[in-house]
């Protein structure tokens, strides 16, 4: 009988071990899984996506303009030299490329920033509308249509911008914002093309054969706009109003007839303004 009592006791000894031994399976098999789902929620939080990066893109700009001009010409005898005055309208088309950083902030990345540089070329007309004439500092003449020409060049710019973003929409890969920025750059205008004078009777030969008649200034460039994000493409169309500074003259000496050389003709080109209706594609990196 005692014999019997062990027996049955050593059964439920081992039965409980093995039941023992089952529940730490179970336990380790959960445990294991909930370690791989973990890691595959820290995995998904790493892959997150982001608006930060470096940039690269092209910009198309479209635009006009104000500005004033004068012209005069020096050493015809027997003539009062003068300063014919000119109102001048620009008809820009501007393409650039650029490169450059951008930044977001915070979890939600809902405010950023971007700064670029950039380098470009285009298309500059000018038409210089005459407005008077002064001679000796006194007599003033009126308007003159005949005194009418025009101007082209082909601009390069180098330039630099700093913009701040706010993105107010965000739906899975898709961004809408607004952008809001400063820029500088600096023009340098080779001239193409300028047309006769009827009031001085310069010839395009005269004209084409003088070799001082490219044109400089500055621009400072706040500007305004809205962009999309689809990825890491960015679309951005902006106006920017740009103040322009600096005054170029430009002094050519020519022979007017051939008992009268060395005649001195001094134009003096002073832009005041630009307003520019820009459309950009970036792809970040």
């Amino acid at each position: 009988m005692e014999i019997k009592k062990v027996v049955l006791w050593n059964s439920l000894v081992i039965s409980f071990m093995m039941a023992q031994d089952a529940n730490l399976e179970i336990k380790d098999t959960h445990n294991a899984d909930e370690m791989r789902m973990d890691k595959s929620r820290t995995y998904t939080i790493k892959e997150k996506k982001t608006k930060t990066g470096i940039l690269a893109g092209v910009e198309l700009g479209l635009g006009g303009g104000n500005g004033n001009g004068r012209v005069r010409q020096e050493n015809i005898p027997s003539k009062i030299s003068g300063y014919t005055h000119y109102d001048i309208t620009p008809f820009v088309f501007n393409t650039k490329v650029f490169g450059g950083y951008q930044k977001y902030f915070g979890k939600d990345e809902v405010f950023g920033f971007n700064v670029k540089g950039s380098i470009g070329v285009g298309y500059l007309h000018h038409k210089l509308d005459s407005t008077k004439t002064i001679v000796n500092d006194s007599v003033v003449e009126g308007k003159n249509s005949s005194f009418d020409f025009a101007a082209s060049y082909i601009p390069l710019s180098f330039g630099v911008e700093a913009n701040f973003l706010y993105d107010f929409w965000e739906r899975k890969e898709h961004t809408l914002g607004l952008n809001i920025g400063l820029g500088y750059s600096f023009v340098y205008g080779i001239n193409t093309n300028i047309t006769p004078l009827p009031d001085i009777g310069l010839s395009s030969s005269v004209l084409d054969s003088m070799s001082n008649k490219n044109i400089y200034y500055s621009l400072i460039s706040p500007k305004i706009g809205l962009h999309y994000y689809y990825g890491k493409h960015q679309v951005e169309f902006n106006f920017s109003f740009d103040t322009a500074f600096g005054e170029t003259k430009n002094v050519n000496t020519y022979d007017l007839m051939p008992n009268i050389k060395g005649v001195k003709l001094l134009f003096f080109t002073n832009p005041d303004y630009f307003y520019t209706f820009n459309l950009s594609y970036t792809y970040r990196f």
